[in-house]
């Protein structure tokens, strides 16, 4: 058998000239040249990266607003000229007055801040209710929106969304 590159003559059996090395098209045709897959897996690692990275700044970023927003409503607060006193800690919501006591949990539903006021809204799901004496054991939920004032954190207004009924509130000392 004869090579049709060069001619010569290549052994029986033999595919693949000894002499030039030539390939007859189709022999290895399931054999693929290698593809250059850096580039690639480069981009995918940058992908990756930027979404963890930007999910861990979000993460971040909430969780430091959060915290701190969080922490300047937490305290003692004397309400409509001390006619009301709300407490709130990192789990407990409790409004009192000489008629009514609410204990509640809470959860801070959205948080935003400008200029002039840090304002959130305040998930409260009662868990004690006495109102004239009388106790309530069925939960009640009602949403409060509240606001403090940047430059005195001591004042804080408070509206509750289901009877538009309007606290202002200065912290206890």
């Amino acid at each position: 058998m004869k090579c049709i590159n060069c001619g010569c003559e290549m052994p029986e059996g033999n595919q693949i000239c000894n002499i030039c090395g030539y390939e007859p098209a189709g022999l290895n045709a399931d054999v693929k040249p290698k593809k250059n897959v850096l580039p690639i897996i480069i981009i995918i690692v940058a992908f990756v990266a930027i979404f963890i990275i930007g999910n861990v700044m979000t993460l971040f970023i909430f969780l430091f607003a959060f915290n701190s927003t969080n922490k300047d409503f937490y305290g003692t607060w004397n309400c409509n000229n001390n006619t009301i006193t709300l407490k709130i800690d990192k789990k407990t919501f409790i409004m009192e007055n000489a008629t009514s006591y609410i204990e509640a949990k809470y959860e801070v539903t959205n948080i935003e801040a400008d200029d002039i006021a840090t304002k959130s809204n305040l998930k409260v799901t009662s868990k004690v209710r006495k109102i004239n004496g009388i106790s309530y054991t069925e939960p009640t939920v009602n949403t409060y929106q509240i606001a403090i004032n940047k430059n005195n954190k001591d004042e804080l207004a408070m509206i509750n969304s289901k009877t538009n009924s309007m606290y202002l509130c200065n912290k206890e000392k």
